[in-house]
């Protein structure tokens, strides 16, 4: 009986064992054509950090980078394409964007040997500012000022920085950010009319000039209260500051008296009356007989409500200081017994 080992086994191992070495082999080849047709990237983005609604970018390839088409993304979206080689620069401009924070990035796509290969560089990040956007003067905010005030800004849009002038001097600059306010503390108003120019700018260097102009009411008192005839109004003033301006009514016929008084008495009244919810009795110098010194005395004069209120900006009473009912509440718990009171022409 013979007994048969298979050479034709053994030979089949062997067989086997080169085929599996070939494949190997050309899967390793393979796997490194495939590295070598990847090449490192260096692909790269520049942009300015803040800009105007214009985007400028320079795209760099390196040599390891592959040829094809390049495409420029702002915030993920394409903006630009060209045609690119390696080891070149491509500059990307007036490309519009809006104001705002803006992502930008590059895209090539391998062409040739290097077809189906994507490169993207790495992100960059810039601001665009817009205009800067007009600020509010938050004080002084009435239709006129007195000998103090302080002074506060409130940023418009794509503002980083705020300049104050006062008649054309030069009172402070502040960094600011958009929608903040800022104060520039307290400020002499030297001259009667008084012009406050406020300055905004952006980084970029685009600026917005802006005026407001204020009548300045002199005060001998740093505390007291000013009823201009003329312009029928009422100015409470604390400190030298003004405080608030309230449209009044005064006498018939222009009888209320210019003078000096004091503010003598304060009485609650019938909310539905002719004095309104609220009144302030007004005392006058009364010169004495004999050279002794004079006194405060009360008269009729009053400052109050009314249950006319269409009568504001006229001359309406007998003489008295009428005020919208809601001005006298507000007006009436903050001054004080005592404080002088100015009626002016």
């Amino acid at each position: 009986m013979v007994r048969r080992h298979g050479w034709a086994g053994s030979s089949g191992d062997i067989t086997r064992k080169a085929l599996c070495r070939m494949v190997a082999i050309v899967a390793v080849a393979g796997v490194a054509w495939v590295a070598s047709a990847s090449p490192a990237s260096a692909l790269s983005v520049t942009v300015p950090t803040d800009t105007a609604r214009s985007l400028t970018a320079t795209v760099t390839l390196s040599a390891t980078d592959p040829g094809g088409t390049l495409d420029l993304l702002v915030d993920g979206s394409v903006a630009a394409t060209r045609a690119v080689s390696p080891d070149t620069q491509s500059v990307f401009a007036g490309i519009p964007v809006v104001a705002g924070r803006h992502v930008i990035s590059a895209v090539v796509h391998g062409s040739g040997q290097y077809a189906g290969t994507d490169v993207s560089a790495p992100v960059a990040t810039l601001q665009s500012w817009g205009v800067p956007g007009p600020p509010e003067l938050l004080s002084p905010s009435g239709p006129a000022v007195s000998n103090l005030t302080n002074v506060v800004v409130l940023a418009g849009a794509s503002t980083t920085k705020v300049t104050i002038a006062i008649n054309g001097v030069w009172m402070g600059t502040s960094a600011s950010t958009p929608g903040t306010s800022m104060s520039f503390g307290l400020r002499s108003n030297t001259a009667g009319w008084t012009v406050y120019t406020v300055t905004v700018a952006n980084p970029i260097g685009e600026t917005g000039s802006y005026s407001y102009g204020f009548r300045r009411i002199d005060t001998p008192y740093p505390t007291m209260i000013v009823v201009e005839k003329g312009t029928y109004q009422l100015h409470w003033i604390v400190d030298y500051q003004m405080v608030k301006t309230y449209p009044v009514a005064h006498g018939k016929r222009n009888i209320t008296p210019v003078g000096t008084w004091k503010m003598g008495a304060k009485y609650t009244s019938d909310p539905g009356g002719i004095y309104g919810p609220r009144k302030m009795r007004l005392f006058r110098m009364r010169s004495s007989r004999r050279g002794r010194p004079g006194r405060w005395q009360s008269t009729g004069y009053l400052i109050h409500g009314t249950n006319q209120p269409w009568v504001i900006g006229t001359m309406a009473s007998h003489g008295c200081i009428r005020m919208y009912n809601w001005d006298v509440l507000d007006l009436w718990p903050q001054v004080p017994v005592g404080t002088p009171v100015e009626t002016r022409r």
